[in-house]
């Protein structure tokens, strides 16, 4: 039970950090970890533009505007922006939701995508499952693992009750996918 009061508060502040993403940022909205430079442990990033060109010794969750990664992530890549491209390397999981995701790089474990355009390029390898929900999706990439890909909208029977009830699926779906992803992953990692 504790593990998922663990996972609220974490959820919560995944969702703060996202929202309130222009106060907290530096005051340029540019967040960029140089080629050679070395972050040990997490980095929690939020801005207009966040790049990864170094190594990230932990996870990189973000909240922002465009997001790249062309470096090394050891950890999981978690976040939400508009436009959000994984070239580089990420050893751990990618939980990610954006306009539109590209996925060029290598990535160790699993993938869970929410998008509007989500593309794996040809590429890409995850050498786990890929969980996948979209308008428009393509995978050209290899995907060692199941593949489960489900529309980003539900339908309905009028234009604006789809408007309105896919978006509040997508929102719940998201949601439930993040406070599921971090319970599971803070019920494994807690002693």
């Amino acid at each position: 039970m504790k593990s998922w009061r663990k996972a609220r508060v974490v959820f919560l502040g995944i969702v703060l950090l996202t929202v309130s993403g222009p106060v907290l940022a530096r005051p340029s909205g540019i967040d960029v970890i140089q080629a050679k430079e070395v972050v040990s442990g997490d980095k929690f990033a939020t801005g207009q533009i966040i790049t990864n060109e170094g190594t990230i010794k932990g996870d990189l969750i973000f909240g922002g505007q465009n997001i790249s990664s062309t470096g090394t992530v050891e950890g999981d890549v978690i976040g939400a922006g508009q436009d959000i491209s994984l070239p580089g390397k990420v050893l751990g999981n990618v939980r990610v939701g954006g306009a539109t995701v590209h996925l060029a790089g290598q990535i160790g474990k699993n993938v869970t995508l929410f998008g509007a355009a989500i593309s794996l390029a040809q590429s890409s390898v995850v050498d786990g499952s890929a969980t996948v929900f979209g308008g428009s999706i393509t995978l050209d990439g290899k995907i060692k693992g199941r593949t489960l890909i489900g529309p980003l909208f539900s339908a309905a029977r009028s234009p604006s009750m789809a408007r309105s009830r896919g978006a509040l699926s997508s929102v719940g779906a998201m949601s439930y996918w993040v406070a599921s992803s971090l319970a599971t992953s803070m019920s494994t990692t807690s002693p």
